[in-house]
């Protein structure tokens, strides 16, 4: 005879998925007594089949609450590695979403994205993209290409492309990054013809799109162009080329435009944030720094600086803002940078053209190599600083650098 506790759990599960709601089984499953964890995947497995059988037998094969019962099926078996039947059962739970709520019914999009990451681990990349078009479709048909709810499609599309171009860097990587950029040319686009300057939305999307032509411009450059004509590098989408510097142009030209776009947009905001938009400008003058153009990237360093020289900016923070060089980035706001605990310590000279001279390592640990060394020095000199500001004048200066053997961090 099983102990009380057991046998309690046994007759609390039956109740919660007698009902055959996702949520049932999903409290079932968390209130597992295995000492607080998720119960063994084949039982997990098993609840959902059971439920799906008596929603079946107590409505029909198309009954609505068995979408959410094959979603929760399809993950479970995700995380059992089963993954040809785990598209069986998405595909399952997305037929019955057509059949409630339409060809075009917007419920589809989660199935669409589970799809297309097992298409990913199959390594069928074109099936994943047909999902992600199919996506963009469904948002574009029950929103309009312009209209400002396609936003929040678009940010997962763009988000779904980063995070497997990021799990698949170098050449590998091709097809997620030109993914990204198609998806930041319809933000673009929308963002142009729907959301006003003021709106708050718009800086932190004008600083996403920055970031995504930074990404591609970076990608070119460390891996050059592809020689199919697939990989669109203009506004116009009729037009390709193979010219390495033809499409840093480009690229340069749409992050620059968002930049100054997001700096507009600081400016019209109804409430001000003085600071955020003297940092802009400093991105804007990043962005000049990086990609050659130093005239302009100084001009828009002395913006910055008398920008903050406002009297409702504190002496401790004029002076202390650019103070020191910092790390030139320019990365998706949702992204987080990654943390280490084994911290080293590095004194670098940075150039008023941010450039990284005489790297020299403080009081490393025992166990770092020669050769390690090399590589971080290697990884250090890749990176551009914007310079420390004197009266608004960039110009050389000391700078410590902590980083992890790992992962660069300033």
């Amino acid at each position: 005879m099983p102990r009380l506790p057991v046998l309690c759990w046994e007759k609390l599960k039956k109740s919660l998925i007698k009902d055959c709601s996702i949520a049932g089984v999903g409290i079932a499953i968390a209130l597992s007594p295995s000492s607080g964890k998720a119960l063994d995947a084949r039982e997990s497995l098993r609840d959902y089949r059971d439920a799906i059988e008596r929603a079946e037998a107590n409505s029909n094969a198309f009954s609505i609450n068995l979408s959410e019962l094959y979603m929760g099926l399809g993950q479970a078996l995700i995380s059992d590695e089963n993954y040809p039947d785990a598209q069986r059962a998405l595909k399952r739970g997305m037929q019955i979403e057509r059949v409630n709520f339409g060809l075009n019914s917007i419920s589809q999009t989660p199935y669409l994205f589970l799809l297309a990451d097992l298409d990913t681990i199959a390594g069928d990349l074109e099936s994943a993209q047909k999902a992600m078009d199919s996506v963009y479709q469904l948002g574009k048909n029950n929103y309009g290409a312009l209209d400002p709810r396609m936003l929040g499609t678009l940010d997962k599309i763009l988000n779904w492309y980063i995070i497997h171009y990021k799990a698949n860097p170098g050449r590998s990587g091709l097809n997620y990054i030109a993914g990204a950029d198609l998806v930041s040319q319809r933000i673009s686009r929308l963002i142009e013809q729907s959301i006003p300057k003021e709106d708050p939305k718009a800086p932190i999307y004008y600083q996403k799109l920055a970031a995504v032509q930074y990404l591609v411009a970076t990608y070119v450059d460390q891996n050059g162009l592809p020689t199919e004509t697939t990989f669109e590098i203009t506004t116009n989408s009729s037009a390709q080329t193979t010219s390495r510097s033809a499409a840093g142009l480009t690229y340069y030209r749409r992050g620059k435009a968002a930049l100054i776009s997001r700096v507009e947009s600081l400016s019209n905001q109804p409430v001000a944030d003085l600071l955020g938009k003297v940092d802009a400008i400093a991105q804007l003058a990043d962005w000049y720094l990086i990609f050659g153009q130093s005239h302009a990237a100084i001009k828009a360093y002395s913006l910055a600086f008398q920008t903050l020289l406002d009297e409702s900016v504190t002496e401790d923070v004029q002076s202390l803002f650019f103070s020191k060089p910092k790390k030139i980035e320019f990365i998706l706001p949702e992204s987080s940078r990654r943390k280490s605990h084994e911290v080293l310590e590095v004194s670098a000279l940075i150039t008023k053209r941010g450039r990284v001279r005489d790297i020299e390592f403080i009081d490393p640990p025992e166990d770092l190599s020669e050769e390690e060394m090399r590589s971080i020095r290697r990884s250090i000199k890749k990176s551009r600083y914007r310079p420390r500001l004197n009266g608004g004048n960039p110009e050389e200066a000391t700078h410590k650098i902590f980083l992890a053997r790992s992962d660069i961090e300033n």
